[in-house]
């Protein structure tokens, strides 16, 4: 019976560590060209970009081949035609599952929590700087729309301001993306699946030659 509460209790335990959130806080400014992205996990903050650099190794010099009397052999020409052909008769499988991997990271995965943007825009000619301004403006909304109908997108500020006195684009954004590990298995599993069918293609290739 003690057995059976610890195999529950790591069950229970499994499933609270996949539903806890995944986050991705990407920082980006485009006029002072820097970045940053950390991956949030419990208490754990991992680094994507920038990455720490490595202490570079000292090279060693390389070793020069002993002169040998023999003759090289020539190398095997790789079959290109074959993964090429392999590639075409698996293509549809290739398009049907990318485009179901591609809808269930859009649709289902990827929750936005939070969006601030600033935009500072002008041109030369005050015209054009109120055109593009308006083109701004649209865009950005018709995304913000987008996330807040399809990611969950509840927190958001966004700053567009207008420069008609000189000619300027400065662009800055900060954003929180969640997710969690059930999602992160499902898209794994997705992958597996298409991979799967690509190996069963060449298998039965390989038994028609």
């Amino acid at each position: 019976m003690v057995a059976l509460y610890i195999i529950c209790a790591i069950i229970l335990l499994l499933l609270v560590l996949c539903a806890v959130p995944i986050k991705a806080k990407l920082r980006f400014s485009y006029n002072e060209n820097d970045g940053e992205i950390t991956i949030h996990y419990l208490f754990l903050k991992f680094f994507i970009l920038p990455q720490k650099e490595k202490p570079k190794k000292e090279k060693t010099q390389k070793k020069e081949p002993k002169a040998t009397d023999e003759e090289p052999k020539p190398k095997k020409k790789k079959p290109i035609k074959k993964y090429i052909k392999i590639l075409k008769e698996s293509l549809p499988d290739i398009k049907k599952g990318l485009v179901s991997l591609l809808d269930y990271i859009l649709k289902k995965t990827i929750t936005v929590s939070e969006l601030n943007l600033s935009i500072r825009f002008g041109l030369d000619d005050a015209m054009y700087t109120g055109m593009g301004s308006g083109a701004i403006y649209t865009a950005v909304y018709t995304v913000v729309d987008k996330l807040k109908k399809d990611h969950g997108l509840k927190k958001c500020n966004i700053n567009i301001e207008p420069d008609f006195e000189k000619s300027i684009i400065s662009a800055g954004v900060y954003s929180v993306i969640q997710t969690n590990l059930f999602h992160i298995l499902a898209i794994l599993g997705i992958i597996i699946k298409l991979a799967i069918k690509l190996l069963i293609n060449l298998w039965r290739f390989r038994n028609y030659e």
